[in-house]
């Protein structure tokens, strides 16, 4: 808003549904594609430090990071089902 920038067009449709390097709604920003890539964005978005302050990014980064962690050592059913009889 300081920068009277206009914003771009809305995303219509499914997010979830495009392909990885489709750009957002802007032609130089792709949209993030998991948890850890949104993170990474949030912690280096000026206006979100700005907006909600370093302390609250600073928290909410490291919960997310947090939960990745976690995601990251879960096996879940699917890789359970899929490589059973592999191992």
């Amino acid at each position: 808003m300081e920068k009277r920038l206009t914003p771009p067009p809305i995303l219509e449709g499914d997010a979830y549904a495009l392909p990885p390097d489709a750009p957002s709604t802007s032609a130089t920003t792709t949209l993030p594609r998991n948890l850890r890539d949104a993170t990474a964005r949030m912690a280096e978005s000026e206006f979100a430090i700005k907006t909600f302050g370093a302390d609250v990014i600073e928290h909410y980064t490291t919960f997310f990071k947090a939960e990745w962690a976690a995601y990251d050592k879960a096996v879940t059913d699917w890789e359970r089902m899929r490589y059973f009889e592999q191992i």
